[in-house]
């Protein structure tokens, strides 16, 4: 296995790669595969999972995290009017939106909001950033289509932070990271560095790159390490993208999904409720309702919230989490497994996750089909 890896990262130009597999056997034991080729790095849009999670944890009213939701009538609920909350913060160009977009809605991209990558400041504040979206006009209406967007996980966050009474990534480090042991998993870029383990990010240059300036490697490209996750921005889009994790974190905390929420070592505590776990895994939105289908052998896709995928392919259950595919689960099969290529291809912008033409999308599609092929 470590010698297709190598192969696969030299062919498609990854300068850093980590893989976690977990299986849970039916006996009860767990096999556990974990191997850094490249160490610390960020997991992008896999952390709005985390998001979704602490959001879910504030909404639970038999674990009364949220000191403040007596202010609330009724108590905060996934279908909360977020204007209920944010006041004169929360400000769209459609009315309806403004008015009706639910916390549900923020979780599942279905506010007609598009991405709009370039419509932040890298050195605003949250609450500021949150101000701004009056001036972000929509492509489609409410409710009407899924559209992928980060601005409803850094809603999400600056909830968290208003509802909680604390800072967004402590709630989230006190409830999820500290209980499970997460001791190499952060949203703090600096605090990541000091580690002396954090992955350099990777942008290829296309071909026409002059051979003697470095034009070798994937379609004749060079490489060139950038900063991609620094403080700043690691501060403001934390919701949608901030987590930084090593692979034996990122293992024990697929264990902890398979799961249902239970820390994966004895005594088994519940650390996230299961019915959390479930609710976040069922789709809400439908992606893709176009029939015919395109390929028979692949259901209909839906989001759930967290950057939960959920599709059938020939009868299995799957999960391919977030986007790019960077962890897959086939969680009827007890199979959770998640990859971080840190490389980017042909990025005209500083906030890019992996694109659909990337090296490290393709070669995350050929390694997770290859590690599902050897496991079923």
């Amino acid at each position: 296995f470590d010698d297709f890896v190598a192969g696969l990262a030299e062919e498609w130009g990854m300068k850093g790669l980590s893989v976690a597999v977990v299986q849970h056997q039916p006996n009860g034991s767990w096999l556990v595969e974990t191997k850094g080729y490249g160490t610390i790095m960020p997991i992008n849009s896999n952390s709005k999972l985390f998001t979704a999670m602490a959001m879910g944890l504030l909404i639970d009213k038999e674990l009364g995290l949220n000191p403040d939701n007596s202010k609330f009538s009724p108590p905060v609920a996934w279908r909360t009017k977020v204007k209920s909350i944010l006041k004169d913060d929360w400000v769209l160009q459609d009315p309806l939106a403004e008015s009706e977009t639910e916390l549900v809605d923020l979780a599942t991209h279905r506010t007609g909001l598009p991405r709009h990558e370039m419509g932040w400041k890298r050195r605003a504040d949250l609450k500021y950033t949150i101000r701004s979206m009056r001036w972000l006009r929509p492509s489609a209406g409410w409710r009407d289509t899924f559209q992928y967007t980060n601005w409803g996980y850094m809603t999400l966050a600056h909830l968290i932070d208003t509802l909680s009474l604390q800072s967004f990534h402590s709630f989230v480090n006190q409830h999820i990271f500290a209980p499970l042991n997460l001791t190499h998993t952060t949203y703090n870029t600096s605090f990541a560095a000091l580690t002396g383990h954090l992955a350099d990010g990777f942008v290829t240059v296309r071909r026409g790159v002059p051979k003697e300036e470095g034009g070798i490697g994937f379609l004749g490209a060079k490489h060139k390490a950038v900063e991609l996750f620094i403080d700043e921005i690691t501060d403001l889009t934390a919701g949608p993208g901030g987590v930084m994790m090593n692979a034996k974190d990122a293992a024990k905390w697929l264990q902890t999904l398979l799961l249902e929420g239970k820390h994966p070592l004895p005594p088994h505590a519940q650390i996230i409720p299961s019915a959390l776990i479930k609710r976040l895994a069922r789709g809400v939105t439908p992606i893709s309702s176009s029939l015919p289908l395109p390929y028979p052998d692949v259901s209909i896709r839906s989001y759930g919230g967290g950057g939960q995928l959920m599709y059938a392919y020939q009868g299995v259950n799957v999960s391919p989490s977030a986007v790019p595919p960077s962890a897959t689960s086939a969680p009827f099969q007890g199979i959770n497994l998640l990859t971080g290529p840190n490389l980017r291809l042909c990025s005209n912008r500083l906030w890019s996750t992996t694109g659909v033409g990337s090296a490290g999308f393709r070669a995350s599609l050929v390694l997770h089909a290859r590690v599902l092929a050897l496991r079923f």
